[in-house]
This record gives structure tokens, C-alpha cells and sequence, in this order.
């Protein structure tokens, strides 16, 4: 009999130590890194040893180590410890204080919360203010530690706040590669409306008058400025914004 029959049962179509491909690859990104190192915390503080520990990946993600494993299941593993009565330490320090998450949904939704900022929504577009209401949207301890499946909703959750302000987010029949220059066009325009309605800015100016009046950004208009240069005109007027806001003329 082999051995994998002996250790699993002769009736076993297959051995679980061979369910994770040998071969799997996964980007070794800082909330991969951050998943694997709370499952070593979690293994030694619970006091587990070897055999236990890797019947649990088996039994959890199906695999026999932590690097074969998908974040998914890495989640997974952690969720299993936690049921067990494993607590994740407090992160040390100042709140934020951290590695921003990096994973592309993170990416995304820190641009979004940026651009809000520039619209005057929010008034910190500090990492750490939006690490505080990811971790609300979603439930999570650090948005670094958010499952990846769920960052959706934090996206939706920010659209419908810049819809709410006015900065249109529908993408329908744009080529996807159009999108981020057309939301930038988009923001930069709406910043303009609210400069104006603020009488911070005159009614016929354009946004190529509103960024060379407010931030020394020369540009031939909107249509031909770069992704880099709409950038620098969304920065400038948000400033302006916010000076209209703490004066009061923006509500």
C-alpha cells in the first residue's frame, strides 16, 4: 500500500496534500505579505505544531502551505484561527500609521478619495482617514487586511458620494481605456461649476482661466491636457475650494 494510502484511507481518490499546484504563483503584494504573516502569528500563538498546522491548510484552503494558497483562503485560514479564539494583536503605533493598501482596488479607491477631497466632500485625504472609513464600509480591522472581493463596495460607496456632490461617474459606452481622462475631465469641470456658484470664480471663465487664476497651471484647454495636467488643474482648483469653504461661500 502506499503511503499516502496508509496516512488517508485506501478509498481516497486523492491525496489533499497535492490539491495546491506545486506551481501556483500569486504576486507577493505587501496584503499577501500581511495575510501570511498574521497565519505564522496566529500558528505560534495558538501553539500549534507542524502536523496540526498543516492539516488545518488542508482542511481550510486545501492546500499544505501558506505560499500555494490564494488570498481567498488565506482569509480563510485567519477566520478558522479566529474561531478558535485567536485575536489579531492591535496594530503598534499611531492609527495609520502603517503600509497603505497597494492591491489595484486600493489603488482605485485612494484616487477616488483624493478627488473627493479636491471637491471639498472630505476634508482629510490622509491614507489614514480612508483606511478609517474603508475599515467601516467593510467591516475589516485595516483596509491593507480588506477582503479583495468585497472592495467593491467601498468603490460604489465613494461613487455615489461624488454623485451626490455632482461629478458624474456613469462610464457607459466610453472605451474603458477613455475612462480615467474622462472622469478627470469631468472633476475638473464640476470643480469649475462649484467655484463659480461660490462666485470664487467669474462666470465666463473656463477651466484653462480657473487653473492659470488659481494655481499657475497653464493648459489649452480641457479636451487636449493630459491625464498629468488635468492632475495638477483638479489640484490647484481643489485648493481654491477649500478656501471658498472655510470662508463660507461653499456649503
Amino acid at each position: 500500500m502506499k503511503a499516502g494510502a496508509r496516512l488517508f484511507g485506501a478509498g481516497r481518490a486523492h491525496n489533499p496534500l497535492t490539491f495546491g499546484r506545486e506551481d501556483a504563483e500569486f504576486p507577493l503584494t505587501p496584503y499577501r505579505r500581511s495575510l501570511i504573516a498574521k497565519i505564522h502569528v496566529a500558528k505560534k500563538e495558538i501553539g500549534l505544531i507542524d502536523s496540526d498546522y498543516r492539516q488545518i491548510l488542508i482542511n481550510v484552503a486545501k492546500v499544505s502551505s501558506s505560499n500555494l494558497a490564494s488570498n481567498d483562503k488565506l482569509v480563510a485560514v485567519i477566520e478558522h484561527f479566529k474561531s478558535r479564539g485567536w485575536k489579531e494583536a492591535a496594530p503598534k503605533g499611531k492609527r495609520g500609521k502603517g503600509t497603505p493598501a497597494s492591491f489595484p482596488g486600493a489603488l482605485k479607491a485612494r484616487a477616488m478619495w483624493i478627488s473627493l477631497h479636491q471637491l471639498g466632500v472630505i476634508d482629510d485625504s490622509s491614507d489614514a482617514a480612508l483606511d478609517a472609513f474603508a475599515c467601516r464600509q467593510l467591516g475589516c480591522t485595516r483596509f491593507q487586511w480588506a477582503k479583495q472581493a468585497e472592495i467593491y463596495k467601498l468603490v460604489e460607496a465613494l461613487k455615489a458620494m461624488a454623485g451626490r456632490a455632482g461629478w458624474d461617474q456613469s462610464t457607459k459606452g466610453l472605451d474603458p481605456a477613455a475612462v480615467p481622462i474622462v472622469l478627470r475631465r469631468r472633476l475638473v469641470d464640476r470643480q469649475l461649476e462649484i467655484l463659480i456658484a461660490a462666485e470664487w470664480a467669474d462666470a465666463d471663465w473656463d477651466v484653462a482661466r480657473a487653473a492659470r487664476s488659481f494655481g499657475g497651471v497653464e493648459i489649452m484647454g480641457v479636451i487636449t491636457a493630459t491625464s498629468s495636467e488635468l492632475d495638477q488643474v483638479a489640484q490647484a482648483l481643489g485648493k481654491a475650494i477649500r478656501e471658498a469653504k472655510a470662508a463660507g461661500a461653499v456649503k
